[in-house]
């Protein structure tokens, strides 16, 4: 079954915290983040995986913080509000690791 929503007001797509190991394949996020928040954000010690996933709409596409990880790999990230890729202020111990990636957008 297909459910359709309006996300503009989640904060974001796609969460991962805690010890989380998080894989998407192929997927589309869009029209999320409108109140400040990302495409698809990871926190603490997750380990996140995004493959061939199209990113749009979102006010940041994929953010890291604390101690995740996060590989992207052949995704497209486009029209976001601000950075497509970003870490925040704690993340002094993760890693983002970007792989044939392509990003656009008007600003």
């Amino acid at each position: 079954t297909f459910y359709e929503r309006d996300c503009r007001l989640a904060s974001d797509g796609v969460v991962g915290c805690d010890r989380a190991e998080v894989t998407l394949e192929g997927c589309v996020i869009e029209d999320c983040g409108y109140g400040g928040g990302d495409g698809a954000h990871f926190w603490h010690e997750t380990v996140a995986r995004l493959s061939r996933c199209t990113i749009r709409y979102a006010h940041y596409g994929v953010g890291v913080d604390d101690s995740a990880f996060v590989s992207v790999r052949a995704c497209t990230v486009r029209d976001c509000h601000f950075e497509a890729f970003y870490s925040g202020i704690n993340a002094a111990r993760a890693e983002m690791e970007l792989l044939d990636n392509i990003v656009y957008g008007d600003l």
